[in-house]
């Protein structure tokens, strides 16, 4: 009844209230665009970190192209923790990943794994080198631990 009354006031059939909203063009139409090579780079306990898609402000997922020559057991720095959750596809070679809740697990080119980043975890390279894309969800909160802790934790990869 309330929604026929507010229907009847507003002068617009009851449909209209309960059907989706129509988006407007052009709304949300943000995009970045990282060319091959093109990101910002990181090192980090025998990793390379290549920003991807980064200029957006208020993202909340972080993506990355990770190169992991670290071998196990690594160091204590090699161990990291996070807000939100965590998704690793690897693009090539195979990588191991250890965490504080479970067994190490291997992942070979192909493979992809989704976890809580609260989990303490570190990637190993099972071969020379792997290859990881890797998206990090973050909210508000988390995207401001995520940017202190690259600025903090990582350096910028000096050209060769």
């Amino acid at each position: 009844p309330e929604l026929l009354t507010l229907a009847e006031a507003l002068a617009v059939p009851a449909t209209a209230l309960l059907a989706p909203p129509t988006p407007v063009p052009g709304a949300g139409a943000r995009r970045t665009l990282t060319r091959a090579d093109g990101g910002r780079k990181f090192e980090h306990s025998h990793r390379t970190y290549e920003m991807l898609c980064s200029e957006l402000s208020g993202q909340s997922n972080l993506f990355w192209r990770v190169t992991v020559r670290d071998k196990p057991p690594g160091g204590e720095d090699a161990f990291v923790s996070h807000p939100g959750e965590e998704f690793v596809y690897v693009l090539k070679g195979k990588v191991a990943l250890h965490t504080d809740a479970y067994e190490p697990l291997v992942l070979a080119a192909g493979d992809s794994v989704l976890f809580d980043a609260q989990t303490r975890h570190a990637y190993f390279a099972v071969s020379r080198e792997a290859v990881l894309l890797m998206s990090n969800t973050v909210g508000e909160e988390g995207a401001r631990v995520q940017n202190e802790a690259a600025n903090a934790g990582l350096r910028p990869k000096r050209k060769r």
